[in-house]
């Protein structure tokens, strides 16, 4: 089911048809050096992150959701998750590497803020980012998020805390 549309992709709901596309980027350990612990997911990871964004979908109306070209040949992934321990609802992306430094990230980081606040009514979006992923804060930055707070996350890695609210 499609979510929503920008420029240059399509978001929609994750299926297990994604699994080999998403397992590109959820097992290549440069891209996921700033994801959650570190550390790249195993395929059967990857695919229980599937069940569990289908299960959120059900639940909230939202999650981890697939992001593709207009060609429908899948680029990342986006959506709004909660964190372990947390309250907060989190914006979360990442796109294969040949897709990095063409400002998709930040077309994708703009649409599911419009989405968050005009659809779902959302009143703030939380984002984590690991200190050195300079590219990533630009993003947050360059999409309205303002620096909350720095602190270790669940994973006792040093961690900055961006939020966003409706206004």
């Amino acid at each position: 089911m499609k979510i929503l549309e920008t420029e240059r992709t399509i978001i929609r709901q994750l299926q297990d048809s994604d699994l080999e596309a998403f397992y590109l980027i959820c097992g290549n350990p440069e891209i996921m050096q700033y994801i959650g612990d570190g550390k790249a997911l195993t395929k059967e990871k990857t695919k229980s992150w599937i069940e569990k964004s289908k299960q959120n979908y059900q639940n909230f109306g939202y999650g981890c959701w697939a992001v593709t070209n207009k060609n429908n040949e899948f680029v990342g992934y986006c959506g709004l998750v909660y964190p372990p321990n947390s309250k907060n609802i989190e914006i979360i992306y990442a796109l294969g590497k040949e897709h990095w430094g063409k400002g998709l990230a930040s077309e994708i980081v703009s649409g599911v803020i419009k989405y968050a606040f005009e659809q779902l009514k959302l009143e703030e979006i939380f984002a984590t980012v690991d200190p050195n992923n300079l590219a990533s804060i630009k993003i947050l930055e360059k999409g309205g998020f303002s620096f909350w707070k720095e602190e270790l996350d669940e994973n006792a890695l040093p961690t900055l805390y961006y939020v966003i609210e409706n206004q």
